[in-house]
């Protein structure tokens, strides 16, 4: 299951110098040793940039969910397929490029090795509210939303901050989605939600919550820069980025 995880978001409008395609593959898959952290000297995006990466997010995650067979006797198959197909709003990746993202994970243990204590405490604070709060609203988790970024922007070494307020636009953006009407999300994802766990769909939703959010931070720490050949705008970065947390997404409530 943890290959479906691929988690993840990025966003912007300028232009980054990236490897060749051929090297690009073989980042994405092989070297877990480059960090994008490493390589910043301080923030490269504005908050309405990285505001538009949750709104990515939303844009791939809903394209996707019209367009799968939830009957399909091969789920995976399914999703891989639809996912290739999807072209709209800047996405420029080749059909290797796609595949590489579609089979790639980041999870809770590889961000936790790449952000500080204090970085790292505000995604704690974050799981935490969401595993062990009951009913909140989304209008609630709008207000804790809007204090963790507030701590992040007052706190955290520039280069950090940038990957919470990623994590916390995909975590807004995803609770939209996910969460259900009676509790003031959009409802979208409920059906889904419905058809995936008829048992406990408050877990499936907020597990998504949290998998969008974490996958998002690690894709922007871990390969961000190696998406595409060169130059690339950061537009078709961002719409990578959603692209790859619109498909940890979904495997998350399905698998």
């Amino acid at each position: 299951m943890k290959k479906f995880l691929f988690i993840l978001t990025t966003t912007v409008l300028g232009v980054v110098a990236c490897n060749e395609r051929e090297q690009t593959s073989s980042l994405i898959q092989d070297n877990e040793n480059i960090s994008l952290m490493e390589s910043l000297s301080g923030r490269i995006f504005n908050q309405s940039q990285i505001d538009n990466i949750g709104v990515l997010h939303n844009h791939y995650l809903s394209e996707a969910i019209s367009n799968v067979n939830f009957d399909s006797d091969n789920i995976q198959d399914e999703i891989n397929n639809v996912f290739y197909e999807i072209t709209s709003n800047g996405l420029e990746l080749t059909q290797s490029e796609k595949e590489n993202l579609l089979n790639s994970s980041y999870d809770y243990e590889f961000i936790s090795s790449h952000l500080s204590n204090s970085a790292l405490s505000l995604i704690d604070e974050s799981i935490d509210y969401v595993n062990n709060t009951d009913n909140f609203t989304f209008f609630e988790f709008q207000e804790q939303i809007d204090l963790w970024e507030l701590i992040a922007n007052n706190s955290l070494d520039e280069k950090e901050i940038d990957a919470i307020l990623i994590y916390l636009s995909v975590l807004e953006k995803s609770a939209e989605f996910w969460m259900p009407t009676d509790l003031g999300g959009s409802g979208e994802g409920t059906p889904t939600v419905a058809n995936a766990s008829a048992s406990d769909n408050i877990a499936t939703w907020k597990r998504c919550l949290i998998a969008d959010a974490v996958g998002a931070t690690g894709v922007f720490l871990q390969i961000g820069l190696a998406l595409c050949a060169t130059p690339v705008t950061l537009t078709a970065l961002a719409a990578a980025v959603g692209f790859g947390a619109a498909y940890s997404s979904l495997c998350a409530v399905i698998f």
